[in-house]
């Protein structure tokens, strides 16, 4: 039983983004990232967490059924996780001093100061994976225009929608 409310709990939109938010930011703290890199198990860890995270996320917002979360409500999600990469992805850029021990002795190879790599895998991290979650926005933004062109249907065609009634204890018009 307790599995199953978890699961259930877990799969609420707000939860979900919660904790995939948790995911990204708790492996990119220094510590967390650096114990990562140097342990192939943390590091297998910290992958699923995020495979696991996002897969709740996603499943949360667009899940078919009535416990589908609202398209605006999935849309907020949407916004929401994108800024999370975006501004880790903008900190890491516009840092002056790399987080990471452990990338101190591997980005020579490469042509980079750890700083440079950094700052590359910040402007990744911010633009080009930023621009990955359009393309659910629009699906998203498309279903709720959709949704309330189906509502304000019949107005919109001259058809005839039933009076407002005014709620108990209003005054009157």
């Amino acid at each position: 039983p307790v599995l199953p409310a978890a699961a259930g709990w877990a799969a609420r939109p707000a939860v979900a983004l919660v904790l995939h938010t948790a995911a990204l930011w708790a492996w990119h703290l220094p510590p967390w990232y650096d114990a990562a890199a140097r342990d192939g198990r943390l590091h297998a860890l910290e992958h699923a967490s995020f495979l696991g995270t996002a897969f709740l996320f996603w499943r949360a917002l667009f899940r078919p059924g009535p416990a589908r979360a609202s398209h605006e409500a999935a849309i907020v999600c949407v916004v929401l996780s994108a800024l999370q990469g975006g501004v880790l992805g903008a900190l890491l850029s516009f840092s002056e001093r790399p987080w990471y021990t452990a990338h101190l002795a591997t980005t020579a190879a490469w042509g980079l100061t750890p700083v440079d790599d950094q700052q590359l895998a910040g402007v990744l991290m911010w633009a080009p994976a930023g621009l990955l979650y359009l393309v659910p926005l629009g699906a998203l933004l498309v279903g709720w225009f959709r949704e309330a062109e189906r509502i304000a249907g019949p107005r919109r065609r001259g058809g005839r929608t039933p009076p407002l009634r005014p709620s108990p204890g209003s005054p009157p018009g």
